[in-house]
């Protein structure tokens, strides 16, 4: 008997709705007269808030992009060190070779403009005879210089 007193008839799904609804009614109304009653200098902080709210979520957006963007070329397997290794000493070949024909250019180059300086020097020798050196006149000598006579050192007493 104590039970069948205190049991509630459960409202159904419709009158829960309703009721919530009603809740809701109440509730944006109530904001709504809150709202208009703001001034300017509310507007703009709420305006500044939310401003500020979507800079964090687009610089949270960017780092997260960024940490995909790292962990994905964590992810690619990168060449070996005998892969790297085998670059670096064909590179290094490479550059020996080239190395090796550059001086073996320069090489020939200088010998044949020597040649070339040879064979010039040796036309001029053979169209010019040599001519006698002119003879040096002996330099004559400077007169000497007289030396100053020096003071005797006193002492006094």
């Amino acid at each position: 008997m104590t039970e069948e007193t205190f049991a509630e008839a459960r409202p159904s799904a419709a009158d829960r709705a309703k009721d919530v609804a009603m809740r809701a009614k109440d509730a944006g109304s109530v904001a709504l007269g809150q709202l208009t009653s703001w001034d300017f200098f509310k507007w703009t902080v709420v305006a500044l808030l939310a401003l500020n709210l979507l800079v964090m979520i687009l610089f949270f957006g960017g780092i997260k992009s960024s940490l995909a963007e790292l962990k994905q070329d964590k992810a690619a397997p990168d060449q070996s060190a005998a892969d790297v290794r085998a670059e670096v000493g064909k590179q290094m070949a490479d550059v020996k070779a080239a190395l090796t024909q550059a001086i073996a250019d320069m090489q020939s180059g200088l010998h044949d403009d020597i040649a070339k300086i040879n064979a010039k020097l040796d036309a001029r020798t053979a169209q010019a005879p040599p001519q006698p050196k002119p003879v040096a006149q002996p330099a004559t000598p400077k007169p000497a210089v007289a030396a100053k006579p020096k003071r005797p050192v006193t002492t006094q007493p």
